[in-house]
């Protein structure tokens, strides 16, 4: 009587990746350890009214078109609706936990720093950021924005 065997040559051996954080400097993929030249995508910065955020620009701010797509009646018939909506976007560091992160800029943030900082000169910089209320009769966020200066360890 044959006895029964397992034909390994049909079984598949998924690859071990590491899981990637978003402060990790490296991936492990099958044992091997790579490091991380340019983070493609990244978690979205939740930035709330009544918060400071303290982040360093990496890259400048850029328009990004967000559709939104909805229902609504045109001459009296319910139909699909499109809508653009530009939205300013910047890669940036969260400084008090080193992770990288896309901000999304309000638009009295975006309005402020790039009319202070000419030429894009925002990008290496620190700042704190603070988005206040509503203001009264308004459909915007009121901010208070400061550049920092970092000290470099002795």
């Amino acid at each position: 009587m044959a006895s029964k065997t397992q034909d390994t040559s049909k079984t598949l051996i998924g690859k071990e990746v590491a899981v990637v954080e978003a402060a990790s400097n490296a991936v492990i993929v099958g044992g091997v350890t790579y490091g991380i030249a340019k983070r493609v995508n990244v978690p979205t910065l939740k930035h709330e009214s009544n918060e400071t955020v303290v982040v360093r620009f990496e890259d400048e701010i850029r328009e990004v078109v967000n559709v939104i797509e909805d229902e609504g009646y045109v001459n009296g018939q319910l139909t699909k609706i499109t809508r653009e909506n530009i939205l300013h976007v910047a890669r940036v560091t969260e400084m008090s936990s080193g992770q990288p992160f896309e901000y999304v800029l309000n638009a009295i943030t975006n309005d402020n720093i790039e009319g202070a900082y000419l030429n894009k000169t925002y990008v290496g910089r620190v700042f704190a950021i603070q988005k206040l209320g509503l203001v009264a009769g308004k459909r915007y966020k009121e901010v208070n924005i400061v550049e920092l200066e970092m000290q470099v360890p002795a």
